[in-house]
């Protein structure tokens, strides 16, 4: 049986890695594809890779990497890339070429059923995911199953006429840890992600961190990717870092003696955001808001810590600061947590259950 995975990545990383590499725009397919893939930008989703081991032709798709999508063309139809084919119509083209079972699209608001009712042939699968804000007009009714580890999005998704929601959560990829593993701690506190108006709680928190390292001498440093209608406090400019992608985030994760991590507000109180798996994955120590689902993931005080107000994270925050060895005990354990029940691997085994019972 055959599995196609559609993966979106954002703009600003995609520019950034060909810059860096400007080489890589001139390599056949394949190759940048693997290039690509080995930074690992959103490797917990990379589902496509191990599902080859549990019987599955499977294959990855960047839908919106537009040089690698160009490589793809120009090796297989040149003539409508000189046409001028546009991204949707490379993808639809590209899933018409393999004709999958099982369709898994990552980014299922960016390609909804509209994009579906195009492809000359429906795969018996239509399924993706989602674990952010789903738009009021999002249309899911030509897709078989949402994935979600958020109730609320489940539950929505079944509203926008998805047929069914399941339980599914990402995992970490072994590859990554060993790339980073290197990498030493050199920072008190680390935090790499997104300042957007739906992290209101968590952006408070930042700027509280911030306040209290600058009393009490903290090393600490933000790595942001800063949406263009969130507003920053000045305040946050010292510790304000340029983002970091791919393998780059995952090193910087091990630079903090403590990496602290918060949910969505539309979490709802449900803990399970890819921030837990990167931390815990590459043995970095991590602090996260208390949900109580938690433990479904992560053992508090033995394997992650956790905190249930400001004032209780930078209590702990300064306690395992100063106490290395108890610190490091719990990341380790963290780590071996992560990498056997949370890995990309055993994940994808879930999700091979997931599909196979759907076929």
């Amino acid at each position: 049986m055959k599995f196609l995975q559609v993966l979106t990545f954002y703009p600003a990383y995609s520019e950034a890695l060909y810059a860096r590499h400007p080489a890589l725009a001139h390599l056949p397919y394949e190759k940048q594809l693997n290039v690509i893939l080995r930074d690992g930008f959103g490797a917990l989703h990379y589902f496509g890779l191990p599902m080859r081991d549990l019987g599955w032709d499977s294959r990855i798709v960047l839908a919106n990497v537009p040089q690698l999508q160009a490589a793809w063309m120009a090796q297989n139809n040149p003539a409508r890339l000189a046409a001028g084919a546009s991204i949707i119509d490379v993808l639809r083209l590209q899933i018409e070429s393999f004709a999958p079972d099982v369709l898994f699209i990552s980014d299922s608001v960016a390609f909804q059923s509209q994009f579906v009712r195009t492809l000359a042939v429906r795969p018996r699968i239509v399924s993706g995911w989602r674990a952010a804000n789903i738009p009021p007009d999002t249309d899911w009714q030509e897709f078989d199953l949402i994935l979600s580890h958020l109730s609320g999005c489940r539950k929505k998704a079944l509203e926008h006429g998805a047929r069914e929601a399941e339980f599914f959560y990402p995992g970490f990829p072994g590859f990554v840890h060993d790339a980073v593993k290197d990498q030493t701690a050199d920072l008190d506190l680390i935090f790499c992600g997104q300042w957007t108006p739906e992290h209101a709680a968590r952006n408070r928190m930042l700027f509280r961190a911030a306040m209290q390292a600058r009393s009490k001498g903290w090393k600490l440093e933000y790595h942001l990717h800063v949406n263009g209608s969130g507003k920053m406090s000045s305040a946050l400019e010292s510790v304000m870092h340029s983002a970091k992608w791919g393998l780059d985030m995952f090193r910087t994760l091990r630079r903090g003696r403590i990496s602290f991590n918060a949910e969505i507000d539309l979490a709802g109180g449900e803990a399970g955001n890819m921030r837990l798996f990167e931390t815990t994955g590459v043995g970095a120590f991590l602090m996260t808001q208390h949900h109580a689902n938690i433990s479904r993931y992560f053992e508090p005080d033995r394997e992650i810590v956790t905190f249930g107000s400001e004032e209780e994270f930078l209590e702990k925050a300064a306690y395992y600061i100063e106490h290395d060895a108890e610190r490091e005990a719990i990341a380790e354990r963290g780590m071996r947590r992560c990498q056997t029940e949370h890995s990309l691997e055993s994940r994808a085994a879930e999700l091979d259950a997931i599909l196979r019972k759907r076929l």
